[in-house]
């Protein structure tokens, strides 16, 4: 089982040239066959099944385009929508994947992990943020799935570590040695939303930006 108390103890102008367009569109199509009727030998006409054929390649054009459009307009008001949707997430407590947490100086922080496969042993290490180790626990027999343990906010030689964001790992391993996949998890209370280029993110209470696609939880 984890030992709890392991841890609580751990100048120039520049012109730009537009390429030429390399896509036939709907008018120069249309353009196109019209020139083609205008300027066809009277003694040899073209021929009803071209014409048939041509017709057809243009209704075809015009339907990928309307389609083409329906689409876009479908993602611009489905992402509207689940942007929206998030709104719900505001107050809640959220769990995501990520491997930030942040600290208060005195007061105990939690890490939380999940385990695709029960783990002989585990090796959580935390780094500030200068990215060198401040911190590390190791743990026995831990089952798969989340599993949760409480870091005091103390190096290893038992100093309080100041406030700020930090970071942590994990390894684990099964009994015969082989790797255990281990995904580092995330918990904070969602303050805002914040909408970005590529879209909308979340904002925890201490900071941390979260993807909607990375929330693993949501607790009211």
């Amino acid at each position: 089982m984890v030992d709890i108390s392991s841890i609580v103890a751990a100048s120039g102008t520049t012109t730009t040239v537009k390429a030429p367009e390399q896509t036939l569109g709907q008018d120069q199509f249309l353009n196109l066959l019209v020139a083609q009727l205008k300027n066809q030998n009277p003694l040899d006409p073209v021929d009803n099944s071209q014409m048939m054929a041509q017709l057809a390649q243009f209704s075809q054009l015009e339907q990928t385009k309307q389609m083409a459009t329906a689409m876009t307009t479908f993602i611009k008001q489905q992402g509207a929508a689940n942007a929206t949707s998030l709104t719900a997430l505001l107050g809640k407590h959220v769990t995501a994947q990520g491997s930030s947490v942040s600290l208060t100086s005195g007061t105990p922080a939690p890490l939380s992990f999940n385990l695709d496969a029960k783990a002989s042993t585990v090796n959580v290490q935390v780094f500030n943020a200068s990215g060198i180790p401040v911190r590390t626990w190791k743990g026995t027999d831990q089952p798969a799935g989340t599993q949760s343990t409480t870091w005091d906010g103390k190096d290893d030689l038992g100093k309080p570590l100041p406030t700020g964001q930090y970071t942590f790992t994990m390894t684990a391993k099964a009994a015969d040695g082989a790797a255990v996949s281990a995904t580092t998890q995330m918990t904070g209370v969602v303050t805002s939303i914040r909408y970005d280029a590529t879209g909308p993110v979340l904002i925890f209470d201490a900071g941390q930006v979260v993807l909607p696609s990375s929330i693993v939880n949501v607790q009211s």
